[in-house]
Parts: structure tokens; sequence; C-alpha cells
């Protein structure tokens, strides 16, 4: 079927290919799938949101929407010009597949601020799931995991961000790995005249927040982000207890991995050509083994 705005889907269903402009308004989402065991497949389908009435991070626009549902598929779906190109709230074994969420919101020249969200892929308060295979790129945020736990977020493409090619906050138990993640930048840099310690408004690869515990940042690449990994407590309490190993964190202009949080594990990253590689300032009880630090 041709996707319409403000489609509910509670049956497995397939979009038909082509772009279909989609704007809406703040707190609505183009597409809202409102069952559980439903697979909501695309072939070749373009949401385009350009235009939408709103980007307010509080009601924000959204181009597919799963509520608390449990067992949903999504596959093949692409969503472009929302605040968020797809986002999940409360939803169980949420599996999201081969789908491509770039050029929703970014704000590149933003300064330095709070926690903002938006950008293209979002789980709030999910429990068990993936996202695999899948596109995020040229957002302000790529991925962002809240408040949630069990994930599998692997093979998927998130670069050329604003602010983070992922981000966890108050995030558990779960893996993020063999992405790319890289240049995710913002500032007046430009490579390699006016980069190294240039304000880079604390963009990065991968941000880890707020309390997130049991996470594994495996085989991912952040190269070129303003931090490459970073793991910290500006908005809450430390992240403890995770795992950072074979991780690309080359060519940052400030630090491969910064981290000011307690029993991490450094394990076979390599920090080439950054303004430093390790930085553990405040990490206690860290373990740093097999790491490649130089130039």
């Amino acid at each position: 079927v041709d996707p319409t705005v403000g489609m509910r889907i509670s049956e497995d269903t397939t979009l038909c290919a082509g772009t279909f402009t989609m704007p809406t308004v703040s707190g609505v989402a183009a597409i809202e799938v409102v069952s559980s065991a439903v697979t909501l497949r695309c072939l070749g389908t373009v949401l385009d949101g350009t235009g939408s009435e709103a980007l307010n991070p509080e009601e924000p626009t959204l181009g597919i929407l799963v509520g608390a549902f449990d067992a949903v598929i999504v596959e093949g779906c692409w969503a472009l010009g929302y605040r968020h190109g797809f986002a999940a709230e409360g939803a169980t074994n949420l599996a999201l597949r081969d789908v491509h969420m770039d050029d929703n919101f970014s704000d590149p020249n933003a300064d330095w601020g709070g926690d903002v969200s938006g950008g293209g892929i979002l789980f709030d308060s999910v429990s068990g799931g993936t996202i695999e295979a899948s596109s995020a790129s040229r957002n302000w945020n790529g991925i962002e995991l809240r408040r949630s736990r069990d994930l599998v977020v692997t093979g998927n493409v998130a670069n050329h961000c604003s602010n983070t090619g992922a981000i966890l906050v108050d995030s558990h138990d779960s893996e993020v790995s063999d992405n790319d993640f890289s240049w995710a930048i913002r500032g007046a840099v430009e490579y390699p005249n006016a980069w190294y310690g240039v304000d880079t408004k604390d963009s990065a690869g991968i941000i880890v927040e707020n309390a997130s515990t049991g996470i594994l940042l495996e085989g991912n690449d952040t190269s070129y982000g303003g931090n490459g990994i970073f793991i910290r407590d500006l908005y809450g309490v430390c992240p403890t207890d995770n795992v950072v190993r074979g991780n690309l964190v080359s060519f940052s202009p400030h630090n491969g991995i910064e981290c000011w949080c307690d029993r991490t594990v450094f394990d076979g990253n390599t920090a080439e050509a950054c303004h430093y590689g390790i930085w553990t300032g405040g990490a206690d009880h860290a373990r740093i083994v097999n790491n490649v630090v130089h130039d």
C-alpha cells in the first residue's frame, strides 16, 4: 500500500516504492505502529518530512513511531526531514533492519549546550532489541539509546553527525559493535590545518552518559570525531563497569578515548594521531591493556 500521513499500522504491512511527501506537525508521527507482533516492510519507500511544522524536542515530529508493543519488526524504510526519523517508546524485543534514517534534525552550528535529543534513531525505554545494517548519517545524533537495556546495535553507518554517532544515556547491558560513527564533529575545524585543540563542543563518535552500565563498545570506527569515545557524567551519575574493546578512535582533535568514570576496561583500541590518545582523568580501577597509541 502507499503510505499516508497519520497511517496506523496494526497488522503486517508492506509499503510501496517511491518518495512520499509526508510532513507532520509537532508531536505527530507520519506512521505509527499500534500493535505487537507486526512487521512493517518498505520496498524502497522514502518518507519525506521536509517542511514539517516544528522541530520541537519536547514534542518532536517523527517519521515512524513504535509505542509500547512487543516483537515489532521494521525493515527497509527510509525517513528524512523529521526531528527523529524513527522513535520507539516503551517497546520490547524490537528489531530494525536495513532502515535509513539519514538527514533528519541536525545543528552543526550549535554551541555548547544541554542534552539535546534529535536525529536518526531513538530508542527510549526499550527493553530487548536490535538495530542492524542500517544508516543514520548527517544527523545531530545518529543513534540514541535512552533508559533502555538488552540491545544489540551492530553493522550500522551513522557518520558525519554534528553531535554524536551514538549516545547512550541511562542504558544497560547492551552491545554496540562494528559500526561506522566516524566524523562526528562540529566547530570551526578543518583537517589538518585547523584541527588539534580546536573547540569541538563535546561532539564525539560515541558518548556514554548518566549511569549506563554493562555496555560493550567493540570494533567501532569513531575516527575524526571531536572525541572518539567519551564516557562522562555531565547529566547524572557516572557510567561504570563498561568495556571499550578493539575500536578505531584515531585522528581526534582532542581525545581518542576520554573517560571520567570508574571500572572501565580499555582493551585493544587504536588511537593514532590524536591530540591525546587515551585520557582517563578520574577513572579509578581502570584496566588499560593491548592498546596502540602513537603520533
